[in-house]
């Protein structure tokens, strides 16, 4: 299936420039590019759930968490993971909101 093939392409290159010898350095546009495409190849919200998490797991070690990032997890992740992934703080489900100093 061709959207699978995309995933694995996009899986393939963040391995690529995460790897501790690249001389590439993901920023916040990186982050969000590969939560964007989570969101546009996964046939469904929380499929790839792991591979969501890690994403954004390492956007937070180096310090790239951003707006546009949280946006981009919301609209990749399902909303249990969204839960699991943000402190209870940092987004509020009724307004919809990121508190990106809670994070």
């Amino acid at each position: 299936n061709t959207l699978d093939e995309a995933m694995d392409i996009v899986r393939a290159l963040y391995s690529e420039i995460t790897a501790n010898e690249s001389t590439v350095r993901p920023d916040d546009f990186t982050y969000g590019t590969v939560l964007k495409a989570c969101a546009n190849l996964l046939p469904t919200r929380g499929e790839g759930s792991s591979f969501i998490a890690s994403v954004f797991h390492k956007c937070c070690q180096e310090g790239q968490v951003t707006f546009q990032v949280c946006f981009l997890l919301k609209q990749a992740a399902s909303y249990e993971l969204l839960q699991e992934l943000l402190p209870k703080e940092a987004y509020n489900p009724k307004t919809q909101r990121f508190d990106i100093e809670k994070m």
